[in-house]
C-alpha cells in the first residue's frame, strides 16, 4: 500500500474517548500546514496554548472547531485569513464564526448569523487587536462579551480595515477609546444595553462613512449619539448621520422621536377640543 504523507493531509477530524492530558499535550500540527478542516471534538480533547499558537500558523485553514480552556485567542490566529469557519468552545462561553447564513445547534448556544460572533467570551484589549489583523473581517458582533476591566483601548496600530458593521450587545464596557484610524469603514454602529459605558467615544464622528448609530436601552448614550450627529453636520453641511431607537425611528435633540412628538400633538388638540365644549 503505498504510503502518504501527512504534508498532503487537508482535513483532519479527531472524536471519540476523551484523550489523556499527556496525549494531547503531545499533539502538534508541525507537519500539517495544507489543512484546509481540522475538527479536534472538545470532548475527547482540550487545546492548550502550544498547540493554539500552532493553528495560528494554518494559514490554509477553512473551517477549525476545537475547545479550550485559555482566556483569550494568541496573536497567532490573525494568520487565519482565509478562514470561512470558527467555532471554539469552552465550559463558560462559546466563540463562533461563520461565512455563510444559516443556523448552529449546541448545548450551549443556538446561532443563526452570517457574521462573526463572540458570545460570553472574556476579552482584552489585545484580543480584539488580533480580531481586528483579519483582513476579510466586514461584520462583528460581540454578544454579553466579558471585557477585562471594562475597557477596549484602541491603538494607533489597531484598525479594522473593511468592518462595516459593528454591534455591540450588553458588553461589560466602560471605558472605550478609538483612534482616529480605527475604523475607517464602519457604515453602522449598533449599542444595545451597554449600561456601563458612559459615552459613545467623540472621534466617530471623524469616520466619513458612518450612516447610523442605533441605540436600544442605552439612553445615558444618546447625548453623545446626538453631539456627534451636530458635529457631522456642523463639518459636512447635510443631515448625513442618523440616530435611531429600537423601532429605527430617529431621535432627536429633545429626546423624543419626530413620529412621538406628532401623536402627542395631536393628542394635545383632542384635549384641548373636549375642553372647548364646555
Amino acid at each position: 500500500m503505498e504510503r502518504h504523507s501527512d504534508q498532503h493531509l487537508y482535513s483532519l477530524e479527531i472524536t471519540g474517548d476523551k484523550m489523556e492530558d499527556r496525549l494531547s499535550d503531545a499533539c502538534h500540527l508541525r507537519n500539517l500546514r495544507l489543512l484546509r478542516v481540522l475538527y479536534l471534538d472538545p470532548s475527547v480533547m482540550m487545546v492548550k496554548d502550544s498547540l493554539l499558537n500552532q493553528i495560528g500558523m494554518s494559514n490554509h485553514l477553512r473551517f477549525l472547531r476545537i475547545g479550550t480552556e485559555v482566556k483569550s485567542l494568541p496573536s497567532s490566529f490573525s494568520n487565519l485569513w482565509n478562514l470561512e469557519t470558527l467555532w471554539i468552545e469552552n465550559e463558560r462561553s462559546t466563540l463562533f464564526k461563520h461565512k455563510y447564513s444559516g443556523a448552529l445547534f449546541s448545548d450551549k448556544l443556538v446561532v443563526e448569523f452570517s457574521f462573526p460572533v463572540l458570545w460570553n467570551f472574556p476579552l482584552t484589549s489585545d484580543s480584539l487587536s488580533t480580531i481586528a489583523r483579519l483582513p476579510n473581517l466586514e461584520e462583528l458582533f460581540l454578544s454579553s462579551t466579558i471585557m477585562q476591566k471594562e475597557e477596549w483601548n484602541m491603538g494607533e496600530e489597531d484598525t479594522f480595515e473593511n468592518l462595516k458593521y459593528l454591534e455591540l450587545y450588553e458588553v461589560t464596557l466602560a471605558k472605550w477609546e478609538v483612534g482616529e484610524e480605527s475604523f475607517p469603514v464602519l457604515e453602522k454602529l449598533v449599542l444595545w444595553e451597554c449600561h456601563k459605558l458612559r459615552e459613545i467615544p467623540p472621534n466617530f464622528g471623524d469616520i466619513c462613512s458612518l450612516k447610523i448609530i442605533k441605540l436600544v436601552e442605552s439612553p445615558q448614550l444618546e447625548d453623545s449619539a446626538l453631539a456627534i450627529k451636530q458635529y457631522v453636520e456642523d463639518i459636512m453641511g447635510v443631515e448625513k448621520l442618523q440616530i435611531l431607537d429600537l423601532n429605527n425611528i430617529p431621535l432627536s435633540k429633545t429626546g423624543f422621536s419626530p413620529l412621538f412628538r406628532c401623536l402627542e400633538t395631536k393628542f394635545t388638540r383632542v384635549v384641548y377640543n373636549v375642553f372647548d365644549e364646555f
